[in-house]
């Protein structure tokens, strides 16, 4: 995703999910898993001069966009998000297609994320 800030947006994701930096730096960073899996990638908006991202001052370049992230400690990422008075677009509840509790949060630069219990996930996977 494209951010304003690739070392803000870094620590609060590997804050919240436990995630870990795999590039670091100021213009792109790898977030992995703690299996180590790529999970996201983070690009500042002007580094190299990509033009797809635009112009950063003009829109948010997140709206419409969610991001769906499966955790294991649901309650506590919810809390991680409270504590650091992120818009809570969705509190916690009970997606009756799924049988998953989940809450949908937005960031910054308009990005959302919806944190999703993997465990009943799990046992919907075919």
């Amino acid at each position: 995703i494209a951010v304003k800030d690739v070392i803000k947006t870094s620590k609060l994701l590997v804050d919240i999910f436990g995630w870990k930096s795999q590039h670091g730096g100021n213009e792109f960073d790898i977030l992995m898993t703690r299996m180590n899996n790529p999970t996201l990638m983070l690009h500042e908006y002007s580094a190299h001069e990509h033009k797809r991202f635009g112009d950063i001052k003009k829109k948010s370049k997140g709206v419409g966009l969610s991001l769906y992230v499966f955790v294991e400690n649901l309650d506590e990422v919810y809390q991680k998000v409270r504590r650091r008075k992120l818009k809570i677009i969705e509190p916690i509840f009970l997606n009756e297609n799924s049988k998953a509790k989940e809450f949908t949060f937005q960031m910054t630069e308009g990005y959302q994320f919806s944190v999703c219990e993997t465990d009943k996930w799990l046992y919907y996977m075919v």
